[in-house]
């Protein structure tokens, strides 16, 4: 039954089943992210990664740019802080998984 006024508003734009699938798809990207962070292979291709997941589920661009400024974020945390950040991105994977 689906009697709660907050729920048509929350998703007013957006099927039922999309607004299903959002926080799964949100869900992987960050932990997608997050995965990238520890492989620090080259910057162009996990950005092309990035571009391409984002491109072929469907997320707002809000949502990418969001995560592509935490993405730059992390990577000045890493160059600064080097191995106290990888460990506390190694507990984060193993949090999101």
């Amino acid at each position: 039954m689906h009697t709660s006024v907050g729920e048509s508003s929350l998703w007013s734009d957006s099927s039922s089943s999309s607004s299903a699938i959002k926080p799964l798809v949100i869900m992987f990207q960050q932990a997608l992210l997050s995965y990238l962070f520890i492989i620090d292979i080259n910057k162009i291709r996990i950005l092309d990664i990035i571009l391409f997941i984002s491109t072929f589920t469907i997320i707002s661009l809000s949502t990418f740019i969001i995560n592509l400024l935490i993405y730059v974020f992390f990577q000045l945390c890493l160059f600064r802080l080097g191995t106290l950040m990888f460990e506390f991105m190694t507990t984060t994977m193993v949090l999101v998984l």
